[in-house]
């Protein structure tokens, strides 16, 4: 092994975990309480369709988020922590109770820079872009990332050994290695963007997690133009070729990331030996393709259920009371439709989807080979960061829209001809074309591990090319929905709010009743 891969193997095959001694006292809750919130932590995290990994790191903004716009000053470290181990992020008395300082000390930082950033931003953005490096701080507090930042290191160098340049300009190549490494991010680690923005202000300011109160007021004072700095980079019109050329070629990072991973204890023995890199490399990949299809189920199941709340709830508010206002009566099969049918498509999709073979297992074990030994990849490399676009290209880009406008003109005119009204037809788009982002993206999960192009086909071409229009609106529609989720808001003002004051409650009550009884052991 060279030093690199020494390196990284025995960064992986370490336990990271949080520091602790036997004799500390770990925060502990009620058992029976627990199963009921983590059982609602289920549901919630359905319903705010999300990846697994930002689970952790989403609900710690959650819970923050709520308890601070509802005015909470008191003890909310402590109050936070429960909320993680009522909801099953970690278990029972595995916490210890000096986290809740070193928390409040984060959310104190933190609250300290909402009230003294002098910015153009407006103070909601602000308080929406700490909120995000809050969570992510106590995340990372209580689930190290070490593992994480040693891939992205060892990943990023292997990605610009593959990229050359034709005639770079200063201007590319000043930002280059950045913008490489968020597209690693983004495509291999699955981080978002508070995380890459978290990670870019740790090593712009290595000091950030023990900040004095200087070195908080400094920042203050600076935090509009280092937000802009980072801000820029994902405005950088290279960021996007990048990124599609990165996560074109991920699979064999994708797979050795899970290998190290899931062999922390033989780490050094797997990468010296050829013959046992090869058996476990096939092995997971084996492994993989039997769940690919269990992996959509689950993806495509929860995005029903997502779907299918999102649509009643809406259905209710908006649907029923505009036909019964405007026309007297409900459309029945209007609505049935517009509940019906999106799930339906999303089905179907998960069926289209196809497993890769051998040949695409041998393809990624020549790269991780490459990869080991040469630190870089088979693949052809980037050369040019402008791709010629001519005549053609405008030819074709003008027809992809008459397509589009088309495609959108006939599924109006074939709901008018159903009778569909005006507020029946905007929901059937809005969610149609949510579906079909969705379905995009579970579609584009289920290629992670594709090291060579999936052959398409015909049928399959005609399918994405009606898509397209809906598959461009819903990306647009779930950033706006994700801005503006009320359905969200209901849950973590109306439901969630409540029910963790009534936990809160019960707990408090069974612990007087537990002490009472004590007074006569």
């Amino acid at each position: 092994m060279n030093e690199q891969i020494k390196s990284l193997s025995e960064i992986f095959s370490k336990k990271y975990e949080i520091d602790s001694s036997a004799d500390e006292p770990k925060i502990k809750v009620n058992i029976s309480l627990r199963r009921a919130t983590f059982a609602y932590e289920k549901l919630r995290n359905i319903i705010d369709y999300q990846d697994e990994h930002l689970f952790l790191k989403n609900s710690i903004r959650r819970i923050l988020k709520r308890r601070l716009t509802l005015g909470e000053t008191r003890n909310i470290a402590q109050k936070l922590l429960r909320e993680l181990v009522w909801a099953g992020y970690f278990p029972d008395e595995t916490l210890p109770e000096s986290y809740c300082e070193k928390v409040e000390k984060v959310i104190r930082k933190y609250n300290f820079l909402r009230r003294n950033i002098s910015s153009k931003l407006k103070p909601k953005r602000i308080s929406n872009i700490l909120m995000g490096l809050m969570a992510c701080e106590i995340e990372e507090m209580l689930s190290p990332r070490t593992k994480q930042y040693s891939f992205l290191d060892f990943a990023s160098e292997i990605f610009i050994n593959q990229i050359n340049l034709e005639n770079p300009e200063e201007a590319e190549m000043s930002q280059l290695s950045e913008l490489v490494k968020i597209a690693v991010e983004q495509s291999i680690l699955k981080e978002d963007r508070e995380q890459i923005i978290y990670r870019l202000f740790q090593e712009k300011i290595p000091s950030w997690k023990n900040f004095t109160k200087s070195d908080t007021e400094k920042l203050a004072k600076n935090f509009n133009s280092l937000y802009n700095e980072f801000d820029n980079l994902f405005q950088n019109p290279f960021r996007q070729r990048i990124y599609r050329f990165i996560k074109k070629n991920s699979a064999p990072l994708l797979v050795f990331y899970n290998i190290l991973n899931a062999n922390p204890q033989n780490l050094a023995l797997i990468l010296r030996d050829e013959s046992y890199l090869k058996e476990k490399i096939e092995g997971y990949l084996d492994n993989e393709y039997r769940e690919v299809h269990r992996k959509v189920l689950r993806a495509i199941s929860r995005a029903i259920i997502f779907i299918l709340l999102t649509k009643i709830i809406l259905a209710f508010i908006i649907e029923v009371p505009y036909e019964i206002a405007f026309r007297g009566e409900i459309d029945y099969k209007a609505l049935t439709i517009n509940i019906t049918f999106p799930p339906l498509l999303m089905l179907i999709t998960g069926l289209l989807i196809k497993v890769p073979g051998q040949k695409n297992t041998e393809k990624i074990l020549q790269n991780i080979k490459e990869m080991i030994n040469h630190q870089k990849l088979l693949s052809r490399p980037l050369i040019n960061l402008r791709p010629k676009r001519g005549l053609i290209f405008d030819i074709f880009n003008a027809v992809y829209s008459i397509l589009s406008l088309g495609v959108i003109a006939v599924v109006i005119w074939a709901l008018i001809s159903l009778q569909f009204n005006a507020v029946s037809i905007v929901l059937f788009f809005i969610f149609v074309s949510i579906v079909s982002f969705l379905a995009f993206r579970i579609r584009s999960t289920a290629s992670e591990l594709r090291a060579e192009a999936e052959d398409e086909g015909i049928l399959l071409g005609i399918f994405e090319v009606i898509f397209l229009p809906f598959i461009r609106i819903g990306r647009w529609l779930s950033d706006k929905f994700s801005e503006y989720n009320f359905t969200l808001f209901f849950w973590d003002f109306i439901v969630e709010a409540p029910l963790k004051a009534v936990v809160s409650a019960l707990e408090g009550w069974f612990l007087f009743v537990r002490e009472k009884k004590e007074e006569f052991e």
